[in-house]
């Protein structure tokens, strides 16, 4: 393990690097960053990355806006860090230590629990002859078995009761109140005309009278009305043509 020294504003700060082959640490001011600096001017959220390799830990700038600087030289591609080199970050350095004793270990693996690899063997154990009988023939189930005779034997009771459920009833019963005369006139579209009795045929034969009645005189009261216009102006016109009230074609 080393250690990693970090100064903001004068004062230091001390950070450990796990010597674990493949551990990357990264450092920002972001939350999401394993080491997290506040307080530093120009720094990046997401600032440069300490890679563990067996050579030594690996110094890689995360394209942060004012770069990442070693000695006063920018570090553009990733490079081996060493003791004595000042690494800037930003308004911080950072320097590297105790690095004589460092000796990289391999990641542990994660060892599986009993339980979950109980599991994943239950999972893909072979299935039983069970699981793989054959599935009935729902056909098959509903047919009865032939007769003698070779015909099919009839369904069971509970059968034709679903299918005369779900058959539609021969008959519709007809509305309380509804006439059968009307009933057949909505089916057929015709209504059966039936003769008139003599009463009724008297009855017309009047009406029928007193229509015409009325309406002649009234032709004969427009005829009077007419002459009586023609006669007032003929004579109107011969009292101021003569002097003569009465006209021409009656003297």
């Amino acid at each position: 393990m080393a250690s990693l020294i970090i100064t903001i504003n004068e004062r230091k700060q001390g950070f450990d690097l796990p010597a674990i082959l493949g551990k990357v640490t990264v450092i920002g001011c972001d939350d999401a960053c394993d080491i997290t600096l506040s307080g530093v001017d120009g720094l990046s959220h997401r600032q440069c990355s300490i890679t563990c390799t067996k050579e030594g830990f690996l110094l890689a700038d995360l394209e942060s806006t004012n770069g990442t600087y070693a000695n006063e030289q920018e570090v553009e591609e990733p490079q081996l860090m060493k003791e004595g080199v000042i690494y800037a970050i930003g308004d911080a350095s950072m320097i590297i230590a105790e690095l004589a004793n460092f000796a990289p270990i391999e990641p542990k693996e994660t060892p599986v629990p009993a339980a979950r690899a109980e599991v994943s063997e239950a999972k893909t154990a072979p299935i039983s002859e069970a699981s793989t009988a054959p599935i009935p023939d729902a056909a098959g189930a509903k047919t009865a078995p032939l007769a003698e005779d070779g015909k099919t034997a009839p369904l069971a009771d509970s059968a034709e009761a679903t299918e005369n459920a779900a058959k539609p009833p021969a008959h519709t019963r007809p509305l309380p109140g509804r006439k059968p005369a009307r009933k057949a006139k909505l089916q057929t579209g015709k209504q059966k005309k039936r003769a008139l009795s003599d009463e009724e045929l008297k009855q017309k034969a009047k009406m029928l009278a007193n229509a015409m009645g009325g309406s002649g005189v009234s032709t004969l009261y427009v005829v009077v009305i007419l002459i009586a216009a023609l006669y007032a102006g003929m004579a109107l016109y011969s009292w101021q043509s003569e002097g003569n009230p009465v006209p021409a074609f009656f003297r």
